[in-house]
């Protein structure tokens, strides 16, 4: 399976198509190089057909001993690492296309009681109100099909998976909607496909070892205009963790009486990534694997989780 998954819902047009760029900047590999860069399904065309082996294994075995034998040649003239990019990249496709990786990306493999459930199409996202932008549309929310196959690929073995949810701007400007519109569009998809999520992975006992992570970029202003929005705030940020192993069900901080400022020990960005590191691998051995930066590694050390989680 890819190490990393990224899937991003449809934009709305306009603002949100340069949200998403920064979407992907956010994701990149940084430090590790290439070969640790998300796996995006939306961006791999026909993936079902990409993933499918179309001719005798034997041909195929052929073509993998020519390559290596050309490798081989191309490994004495490489001077800047590429070579072990490529390689790993090689292996994983092999992977995909001889194993079992495909099957994880579809969801037909799922009951229709299942699909059923999760689906949360009924549901319009986006924004449809009458001053709006041509650039914008609205569209069936896809958010629900997003974490069934995300509980799909870390039950098959895949280390992380974001997903994308877009369009929180209440700015009530007429061109964003109001509060009352993302609570009724926005929340109630979130609202479904999250509470479908976390019962299927308890059903599934998968709660211990999937860690749901939901969070954006910033808070909204705590009043609601006169225009019935709230715009950007960098003050305070919802989240909210599930799972992983960890203590739940507690409330975690606090605001002042306005809703503007913690009024207890903030929970940081380097909490938050700090938790999700010793979640997924054991910190200490970090520092033992020589193929680490050693800034990502330093990193790494320096985070702490989220103390009252533990």
């Amino acid at each position: 399976m890819p190490t990393f998954v990224q899937l991003a819902d449809p934009e709305f047009g306009g603002e949100y198509e340069e949200a998403r760029g920064r979407y992907y900047v956010g994701n990149s590999p940084g430090l590790l190089g290439p070969a640790y860069a998300p796996f995006d399904p939306s961006r791999e065309g026909d993936l079902r057909s990409n993933m499918t082996l179309r001719m005798p294994i034997d041909r195929l075995t052929d073509r993998r001993t020519l390559l290596n034998a050309l490798d081989s040649l191309q490994h004495g003239l490489d001077v800047n690492g590429r070579m072990a990019t490529h390689d790993v990249n090689r292996r994983q496709a092999f992977d995909v296309i001889l194993g079992q990786c495909s099957d994880a990306f579809d969801l037909s493999k799922e009951s229709p009681r299942i699909l059923e459930r999760y689906d949360t199409r009924h549901i319009t996202v986006g924004f449809s109100g009458s001053n709006r932008s041509a650039n914008y549309r609205d569209h069936p929310s896809p958010l629900g099909r997003h974490l069934l196959l995300a509980r799909r690929l870390c039950e098959a073995g895949c280390g992380m998976v974001t997903i994308n949810n877009p369009a929180w701007d209440s700015h009530g400007d007429g061109v964003h909607p109001g509060v009352v519109y993302t609570m009724e569009h926005e929340a109630r998809a979130v609202d479904h496909a999250v509470t479908v999520f976390l019962e299927d992975v308890a059903q599934r006992g998968l709660s211990e070892k999937i860690l749901l992570v939901i969070t954006c970029e910033f808070g909204r202003t705590p009043r609601i205009d006169r225009n019935g929005g709230r715009d950007h705030w960098p003050g305070l940020c919802p989240l909210v963790l599930a799972g992983g192993g960890w203590r739940m069900g507690q409330v975690i901080g606090r605001s002042d009486s306005r809703g503007e400022r913690p009024n207890s020990d903030p929970i940081t960005p380097r909490n938050l990534l700090g938790t999700i590191m010793q979640t997924l691998f054991d910190r200490s051995r970090v520092r033992l694997t020589d193929s680490v930066p050693r800034d990502l590694v330093q990193m790494i050390e320096e985070t702490e989780p989220i103390p009252q989680l533990a």
